[in-house]
Order: C-alpha cells, then sequence, then structure tokens
C-alpha cells in the first residue's frame, strides 16, 4: 500500500470515527439511513466490532465504491471486482450464489452484508477474531483495521 494511500486511509478513518461515534442520534430520530450509516451499525451492532475496528472497514468500503453496493469494475486480474467489498472472481460468484440460496439480492446491502456475515463466520473467522481481540479501539487501531482488512481480507495488489 503506497503512503498516498496510507494517508487518505488515516483521514478517512479519523473522519468516521468522529460522524460514527454521533450515530445514535442520527437513527434515533427517524430519519432514513444513509448506506454508510447502515453499514456502521451493522459492524457495530450485528457483528458487535467497536468503532475502530468498524471505522478501518469503512474506510475501505469508502475507497473501494463510495458505499454503493452496486459499483464494479474490471480488475488487473481481469475478473469483475463487485460491491462494497470489490469481491472478485470466485468470491463474487460464492457472493452471488450465497445471496441466492438465502433469498436476498447479491446487489444490495442486505445481501452483502449477510454474505460479510456468513464469511467472517465461516472461511474467513481468523479475520474477524483478529478485529474482535487484537485491533484496540483507539486511533491507530482504526489504522491497523483499515491496513489488516485491505492486505488480508481484500487481499489488495497495492
Amino acid at each position: 500500500m503506497n503512503k498516498r494511500r496510507l494517508k487518505s486511509f488515516s483521514a478517512a478513518i479519523l473522519s468516521l470515527i468522529t460522524l460514527m461515534q454521533t450515530l445514535p442520534a442520527f437513527t434515533a430520530s427517524g430519519e432514513e439511513m444513509t448506506n454508510d450509516q447502515y453499514v456502521y451499525l451493522f459492524l457495530t451492532q450485528d457483528l458487535n466490532l467497536h468503532h475502530a475496528a468498524a471505522s478501518g472497514i469503512m474506510a475501505n468500503i469508502d475507497q473501494e465504491c463510495g458505499f454503493i453496493p452496486t459499483l464494479s469494475c474490471v480488475d488487473t486480474n481481469g475478473l469483475i471486482s463487485y460491491g462494497l467489498m470489490q469481491w472478485n472472481g470466485p468470491r463474487f460468484a460464492m457472493l452471488k450464489s450465497f445471496c441466492e440460496n438465502n433469498g436476498y439480492a447479491y446487489d444490495t446491502l442486505e445481501g452483502q452484508l449477510a454474505y460479510l456475515e456468513y464469511e467472517l463466520n465461516g472461511p474467513y473467522s481468523g479475520y474477524y477474531d483478529h478485529l474482535l481481540y487484537s485491533i484496540p479501539d483507539t486511533a491507530d487501531g482504526a489504522f491497523d483495521a483499515a491496513y489488516f482488512w485491505a492486505a488480508q481480507y481484500e487481499i489488495c495488489n497495492s
């Protein structure tokens, strides 16, 4: 990961931590949630991640797709990368299969977050455990979570 991208992650993480710590006031008013708010609540409530771990994942999602679950591109391997996590190749096929078999649409936040939870409780449970137990709930922890997520879960090329 290059220095420019790391600085971008750091800035995104710090702003996300500040924003996300105020989310309950936004959602308590009954207003419709934005995609980033919905994802954050999923990460902190459904997956029980603390602010730093959730913010690290959020920084990656922001960089990958801007919280647009239908965003896709042809990656450097010539295969489609799709959605919140830019699932690629076999993982994209598994996302679609999981959603079809479990009553979700693969192009929605709900379907993709259900698949993320499936991955983190199954084949990627070690990554989930790392986020739950090894990342401190600090700004440095958020940076470590963002870097870890990009390098280990998303497996970015650079």
